[in-house]
């Protein structure tokens, strides 16, 4: 990962925050009229928002499709071969 400043990593972070509030604030509206799946979805959202934010301020690595590729192959979800596509998915 790009090694960031001090002050673009808080500026990345409250970003990320405010993302996930905002997200998290449609939620209710979806749910009331009915719409649980755009709920669920804007929930997934909020939190990947906020942990993303978590992982950034603590200068974690934040890049999936590595993560990915590692748990899929490790867990034996799908083969090395079918892991080796997934970055050219993701771009």
């Amino acid at each position: 990962m790009k090694t960031l400043t001090d002050e673009q990593r808080i500026s990345i972070v409250r970003y990320r925050i405010e993302n996930a509030q905002k997200t998290l604030a449609e939620v209710a509206s979806h749910r009331d009229n009915g719409f649980y799946n755009t709920a669920v979805n804007r929930m997934y959202y909020a939190c990947y928002y906020a942990a993303s934010a978590i992982l950034i301020a603590n200068a974690i690595e934040t890049k999936v499709v590595p993560h990915c590729q590692r748990v899929c192959t490790e867990y034996r979800f799908i083969s090395r071969k079918m892991v080796g596509g997934l970055p050219e998915h993701f771009q």
